[in-house]
């Protein structure tokens, strides 16, 4: 099991790539109304990312797609399916983000690399990196190089001692 700080850095990451590659996981939204305010969310972050690089000729200003939702309905609903994801078994989360992966390969320039970046980030768990890096199911031999548990992803229990 891994650390609850390890796991906040995790549900980060995924909600930030749930956020750049919207609509991709919309089946996995609590609700029609959380999906209708994630797409509400992700249209508006778009128009800010434009209206930033209309000004500023030269930076990318990729932090308006993928930075935590200031709107609590749109952290609630892009939170609520990062956490669905994690609290998964490994072959469940395979199947919920199996919709990213094609997503990321069709985003072309600087979201590519950010998501790519995101994916492959050094500080996601172990299960985490394992899961997001394949673009195929993985073989029982890559997901057994750790110590496979039902739910990698909840925060260790403390030790009442």
């Amino acid at each position: 099991m891994i650390n609850t700080s390890q796991h906040f850095i995790d549900l980060h990451n995924v909600a930030s790539l749930v956020l750049l590659t919207w609509p991709a996981v919309r089946s996995l939204a609590p609700s029609d109304e959380h999906a209708e305010i994630l797409d509400q969310n992700v249209a508006r972050r778009h128009q800010q990312r434009a209206a930033l690089a209309e000004r500023h000729k030269h930076f990318y200003h990729l932090h308006t797609l993928t930075s935590p939702a200031a709107n609590s309905a749109a952290y609630a609903a892009v939170t609520a399916i990062a956490h669905r994801i994690l609290k998964s078994t490994d072959q469940q989360a395979l199947e919920l983000v199996a919709p990213i992966q094609p997503r990321l390969q069709v985003i072309q320039g600087p979201e590519q690399d950010v998501g790519d970046t995101l994916r492959n980030s050094h500080r996601s768990s172990p299960p985490l990196r394992i899961i997001l890096a394949r673009h195929q199911r993985p073989t029982p031999g890559a997901m057994n190089s750790y110590r496979q548990q039902p739910h990698e992803w909840r925060p260790a229990s403390k030790d009442p001692s």
